[in-house]
């Protein structure tokens, strides 16, 4: 491992000259290098965090991979360990449009409303409903290898709080150094940002990303009662009676001007059943649940026809598309899924959901003030989201992810021990 890093970051320091290396390590600092109006310095800067971003990563996910699964991580049974790769290729892509989006659109709006951008991604924040499929597909995958419901919430909780602390904790530290208007948060609202479910306090979060959490940890609950009480075979029922419910609130509000409270509406997700309902229908319809096939086509066609009703045609299409491709991944049959750049966002599309908000648009403004081209600290800013979001997946979520489910496998090991003993 550490050979690897040695030689990638020779690689990438190769895009420095002498002159330039020296600048760096001299009184002057890095932001002068930053500031060298020839662009060269920045370039070379850029090549080297480049290199070795996606060296140290690519070095790690290859690890992984050889690597055998823990018992709650590995592929479903019967399924190629490809299908799992792909849909984690699908994930990197969803989180990196919702990036773009915010470093074009959105930043624009809120933080610099003259800029002129060379591309803008307005559809990127399409990739939240995206990941909102993928994880319906993901949960009920998770779900059929769980031979009780502590081996969910363990794998739900290994995979997804301790780089959120550390998330929370450096987006924190970040926008209080740096500085966001709009965006701070006190250190006692920091604190409590470390439930994940701090929002139901009205509190505000670190990051504004931080929504779509809350959203998945609804989700999970409700699969989790199915799953407790047994009901999973009769899940397409239940969406049913969701898509009922969500149907009548439609109804009432836009016929009788009637609400449903809002925390039944939240809690039951049904702003977003649809497309958790998508990936669910596609786990089914890749042969991983065992379901007649008609009743997740029409479950789909129901998903959608809500989806249609309430954001018009456009979004019928993104669904769509985003059910084919869910579909295609979690078949093994999508097209270039495969590529070692696309496995690597995959590997860090969780760090890098949770970092790039907040951090990036902190160090885009400061970068602005201080004079460089968005051309120039927009691409910058990407580089090091990928390299913090790397540095936290490979040194946080991963290593501390497999602790705890080592650490849960062994307890449970121990308790059937017992168990034959007595």
């Amino acid at each position: 491992m550490m050979l690897g890093l040695a030689a990638v970051m020779v690689v990438g320091l190769y895009g420095l000259s002498w002159q330039q290396v020296r600048l760096v390590l001299s009184d002057k600092g890095w932001v002068s290098c930053l500031m060298d109006e020839a662009g060269s310095c920045y370039r070379g800067w850029m090549w080297g965090l480049t290199w070795i971003g996606i060296g140290v990563s690519m070095i790690e996910w290859r690890r992984r991979m050889i690597s055998q699964d823990s018992g709650l991580e590995q592929a479903v049974p019967g399924a190629g360990r490809g299908r799992i790769v792909q849909i984690d290729s699908l994930r990197g892509v969803a989180a990196v449009i919702v990036v773009l989006f915010h470093f074009t659109t959105k930043y624009r709006e809120l933080y610099a409303p003259t800029l002129a951008l060379p591309f803008d991604i307005w559809w990127g924040h399409y990739g939240v409903n995206l990941f909102f499929i993928i994880s319906g597909f993901v949960i009920f995958m998770t779900l059929s290898r769980s031979r009780d419901w502590r081996d969910f919430v363990v794998s739900r909780f290994s995979r997804l709080y301790p780089a959120y602390w550390v998330a929370v904790a450096l987006t924190f530290s970040v926008v209080a150094w740096l500085g966001l208007p709009g965006k701070e948060v006190t250190f006692k609202q920091a604190l409590l940002n470390f439930l994940m479910f701090h929002t139901w306090f009205r509190v505000p979060s670190v990051d504004g990303v931080y929504w779509t959490l809350l959203v998945e940890l609804h989700f999970y609950v409700l699969a989790l009662m199915l799953f407790v009480c047994g009901r999973m075979s009769q899940c397409f029922f239940w969406l049913w009676m969701l898509f009922a419910l969500k149907m009548i609130c439609f109804v009432g509000s836009n016929v009788f001007g009637l609400d449903l409270p809002y925390a039944i509406q939240r809690v039951l997700v049904l702003d977003f059943i649809p497309w958790f309902s998508l990936g669910i229908c596609a786990y089914f319809l890749t042969g991983q649940g065992e379901a007649p096939r008609w009743k997740p086509l029409v479950t789909a066609a129901g998903a959608l026809g809500l989806i249609g009703l309430s954001g018009g045609g456009l979004l019928v299409l993104i669904g769509v598309g985003c059910f084919v491709l869910v579909i295609l991944a979690g078949s093994g049959r999508l097209w270039g899924a495969g590529n070692p750049v696309l496995l690597w966002l995959g590997t860090i599309s969780y760090t890098l959901y949770l970092l790039h908000e907040n951090i990036g648009w902190a160090v885009m403004r400061q970068a602005m003030n201080s004079g460089l081209s968005y051309a120039q600290y927009m691409p910058l800013t990407l580089v090091l989201v990928l390299m913090l979001a790397s540095g936290l997946a490979f040194l946080v979520e991963r290593p501390a992810m497999a602790w705890i489910r080592r650490l849960y496998k062994s307890r449970k090991k121990r308790l059937v021990a017992d168990r034959v003993r007595g």
